[in-house]
């Protein structure tokens, strides 16, 4: 998680959402701006963050399988 300037964001709360049951998990982002989440099952998911400064965003992130994936969220700006 950046800022609009590549500064990371720490604390911004991360929250993953499957399917209508709206199953989710949440967590915060750590003083470089990452994060880690497992998931059961394939599927696309929706990422939705929260942090102060900042409009809320959601991205849509598909799941393939047993793999890690990287996603490069920037907060603010274009």
């Amino acid at each position: 998680m950046i800022g609009p300037n590549g500064e990371p964001i720490a604390g911004a709360r991360v929250m993953i959402v499957k399917g209508p049951q709206h199953e989710d998990v949440a967590l915060l982002t750590d003083a470089n701006g990452k994060f880690t989440l497992g998931v059961r099952g394939s599927g696309i998911y929706r990422l939705l963050v929260k942090t102060s400064g900042f409009p809320s965003m959601e991205q849509d992130v598909e799941v393939t399988g047993q793999t890690t994936i990287s996603v490069r969220i920037k907060l603010g700006g274009s």
